[in-house]
């Protein structure tokens, strides 16, 4: 049996390296100021071995700046992107993969422009460029997928 590529397929497969990109892009330095630099997991997930960071997003955000305040959307965006990352290559003909993916877009688009502190990132326009492109090829994967027969 001849397997074919479809529109889906393709969406799918484009979803999958937008979010390879976006995996990627969580472990790499962010934030930079002089000798510092962190990327968003290691400041997310190690804060104490980052206080260099804390020190410069408190002195840009106020004293008042937590951790706890912008680690929803990082995590948030990494397990959806992992999620995501698994649907998209192993469940394609599944109406979830592209709708799961398409929530993860949503959610790093709004994470990015809600988040202060990650505005301050030097890849923040990357990392929001990516979330809008994963959002618009997942509505493409959808509307594809609703119309093929």
């Amino acid at each position: 049996m001849k397997k074919s590529i479809t529109r889906v397929n393709i969406g799918c497969f484009a979803c999958a390296l937008v979010l390879v990109l976006l995996l990627i892009t969580q472990f790499v330095p962010f934030w930079q100021d002089g000798e510092m630099s962190a990327s968003i997991s290691s400041y997310v997930w190690f804060p104490e071995d980052n206080k260099a960071v804390t020190t410069y997003l408190k002195n840009y955000l106020g004293s008042d700046f937590t951790v706890g305040k912008m680690v929803a959307g990082p995590v948030v965006l990494l397990v959806g992107s992992a999620v995501s990352l698994f649907m998209c290559l192993f469940m394609q003909k599944q109406w979830i993969a592209p709708i799961i993916t398409a929530v993860t877009g949503l959610a790093g688009t709004i994470g990015y422009l809600a988040t202060p502190a990650l505005q301050l990132g030097s890849l923040w326009g990357l990392h929001l460029g990516l979330s809008i492109l994963l959002l618009g090829l997942a509505a493409v994967t959808i509307w594809w997928k609703a119309n093929t027969k």
